[in-house]
């Protein structure tokens, strides 16, 4: 019997000096809250995608809403956003976008909170950078040594 995974998609990336790589998913078959890809990032860089497991939303966003802007009460996002967090060790708040199916990207920390742009970047170290998607594709990018770190929104019109 085969389950599939509803993929809320919303991605995150960072680079910080760590101890160990996120854990890995046991396997294929058991629901997990997140999924890492297998990419040839350099150890210090992070990738991860949500599922909808985890959350406190109910309703059509249960479980694991990050969208403040979706119609889920406010202190549900919040305290999934806290859940994401903590469950993989972030070294800070992710640079959450205001996307706005655009071109616009910003480098982070620098950009100011609550940006509206489809892609963030960012050269220093410990910078979370993150991108929604629903029906669109979450692209995570680095390059070979780490020191750049991006996450962009592609909207379903250009792909």
């Amino acid at each position: 019997m085969s389950r599939f995974l509803t993929i809320y998609g919303d991605c995150i990336v960072d680079t910080c000096f760590y101890d160990s790589p996120f854990p890995a998913m046991a396997d294929m078959t058991t629901p997990s809250q997140f999924l890492h890809p297998d990419w040839p990032a350099p150890a210090h860089v992070r990738a991860a995608c949500t599922t909808r497991i985890g959350g406190v939303s109910r309703g059509v966003y249960a479980s694991l809403n990050l969208g403040r802007g979706s119609g889920d009460e406010a202190a549900a996002v919040d305290e999934n956003r806290r859940r994401l967090r903590q469950a993989l060790d972030l070294p800070a708040e992710p640079c959450w976008l205001r996307q706005v199916h655009g071109v616009e990207a910003v480098q982070m920390p620098q950009a100011a909170p609550d940006p509206a742009a489809d892609a963030s970047f960012s050269f220093e170290v410990g910078v979370v950078c993150a991108v929604q998607a629903a029906d669109c594709l979450p692209v995570l990018l680095c390059d070979r040594a780490g020191s750049v770190v991006a996450a962009a929104h592609a909207g379903w019109r250009g792909l």
